[in-house]
């Protein structure tokens, strides 16, 4: 599956001079716009033993770096590319190490030993099957001559290196070409293949409401040969901390796919568990996805601990307070108010209210003449049995309405000019005391704070998960065995 271009940059024998008469100065056009470095191969001068990074709790050598490496460029259906060879070595070393500290931790939580770990199993061994069909008869069955591979390139290669790029330097841009061209002709035939396993093998849910602790063993899901029970469907969401109303929300379970339970079964009945290559096939599909399985499982729950055990330091608190915490109280008014109800009859017209609304606003407003001759509002009442007295009334008063205006052209103990309706009727209101609009004290806002301060904390987290992983178990790498990584012209092949 894999055609390396030499060391020196140029084209292999093989491709080039079967295409010359045909290609020849595209050929030389692509190979132009490709690093001088193209090989897919892992080399360095160094021992396949040399240790090029460790962590807490382990390491990883330059020969098991390249093994990865080569694997996952034989790898059928998948190719991860980067925008160098540089960028290849570091981030493949990264994920090696997040990998293993995860499993580690998986085996250390002792989570494949769960009960709720039998029923995830049981949808990964399906998997394993749909998995190895599919690389079986809908790609290993397709063929890319080299016509075909180039070709591809030459259409969609003109920014080779660049950001955004479709084709990548690394690996080598012919694997690259294999691998597409493959792609685009094996996916008709992965199509054909999962509408002829959902026709023979459909997927049915009995969906029937469900509790977390169910342990009812009645069927709830089937596909062929394939059950889950509502105590299976139930224990997958207790693994993955999903809540699930009924059976058929077991499509939230990210392990869960109806198309693979198809597949899965459409490969035992033609003979995948009972052949040689079937068995090997689906084995080591078995126990990668065992190990994708468990490690994002872990990855998630050292994510919940890392957020949970969080408490922001006082510092950060204060530092939040001060610089970024925007929430106001709005001005505050303390008054007391002297009401002239406004009076209308049961059943009166608009035009009546109208008018007692009128009368009572011009009584008011003699009523604010009088305060200001020097009348107090005590001798205003004794006076007028029918108006009342608001003592010690509090309100917000938002700088957008009329009445923040009216308050801040009057002084403490004065009274506003213009009556105020409130009350039922119009009001003559004296200010006792204003505060300005000022921030919320940090004793009522504390809660709040920590809740901002958690949330990024959290974003912060996932953000970039692996290097948070990593950071947290002292990830270090040996620059100089990376840097002699690659293939470097002159440099000795593992």
């Amino acid at each position: 599956q894999r055609v390396d271009v030499d060391v020196d940059g140029s084209w292999p024998p093989a491709v080039a001079f079967p295409l010359a008469s045909r290609i020849a100065v595209l050929t030389l056009a692509v190979a132009a716009l490709l690093p001088t470095a193209l090989s897919a191969e892992c080399y360095s001068p160094d021992k396949p033993e040399t240790v090029v990074v460790r962590w807490n709790g382990g390491s990883l050598t330059v020969g098991e770096l390249c093994a990865h490496i080569q694997a996952a460029i034989a790898t059928p259906r998948k190719l991860a590319t980067f925008a160098s060879y540089e960028g290849m070595y570091e981030n493949v070393t990264k994920q090696m190490a997040v990998r293993s500290i995860l499993l580690a931790e998986a085996a250390k939580a002792k989570l494949a030993d769960s009960p709720e770990w039998k029923p995830a199993m049981k949808l990964l061994e399906e998997q394993a099957f749909a998995e190895a069909l599919k690389d079986a008869e809908a790609w290993n069955k397709i063929t890319v001559t080299d016509d075909e591979a180039v070709e591809f390139l030459l259409e969609n290669t003109q920014d080779i290196g660049q950001k955004g790029s479709f084709i990548a330097p690394a690996p080598a841009p012919m694997i690259q070409g294999r691998f597409w061209a493959r792609t685009l002709k094996s996916e008709p035939a992965q199509a054909e293949l999962i509408k002829a396993a959902i026709a023979k093998y459909p997927v049915k849910v009995d969906d029937k409401p469900l509790k977390a602790d169910s342990d009812v063993v009645e069927t709830a899901l089937t596909c062929g040969d394939f059950t889950l029970t509502q105590a299976d469907i139930a224990a997958l969401g207790r693994l993955y901390k999903r809540t699930l109303p009924s059976c058929s929300y077991i499509q939230n379970i990210p392990i869960y796919n109806a198309e693979n339970l198809s597949l899965g079964q459409l490969a035992r009945s033609k003979g995948y568990a009972g052949s040689a290559a079937g068995k090997a096939a689906v084995a080591e599909y078995r126990v990668k996805l065992r190990d994708d399985t468990l490690a994002e499982i872990t990855r998630e729950r050292l994510l919940e601990q890392w957020l949970e055990s969080y408490t922001p330091p006082e510092a950060d608190i204060k530092a939040y307070y001060e610089n970024e915490w925007t929430g106001m109280v709005d001005p505050l008014l303390e008054y007391d108010a002297l009401v002239v109800p406004v009076r209308a009859e049961p059943g009166a017209t608009e035009a009546q209210r109208n008018q007692a609304r009128d009368a009572a606003k011009q009584k008011a407003q003699m009523l604010i003449e009088d305060i200001g001759r020097g009348k107090s509002f005590a001798e205003l009442k004794a006076a007028d049995s029918d108006l009342q007295i608001m003592a010690g009334e509090k309100r917000a008063v938002r700088e957008e309405t009329p009445l923040f205006g009216a308050i801040a052209q009057v002084a403490e103990g004065g009274v506003l000019s213009e009556p105020y309706e409130d009350f039922g009727g119009f009001c003559v209101m004296k200010v006792r005391s204003k505060a300005p609009r000022q921030k919320l004290p940090l004793q009522f806002v504390r809660g709040a704070i920590i809740g901002d301060l958690k949330f990024r904390y959290n974003r912060s987290l996932h953000n970039d998960v692996n290097e948070t992983i990593l950071q947290r178990y002292r990830f270090s790498k040996d620059d100089n065995v990376l840097s002699r990584l690659g293939p470097e012209k002159g440099a000795g092949k593992q």
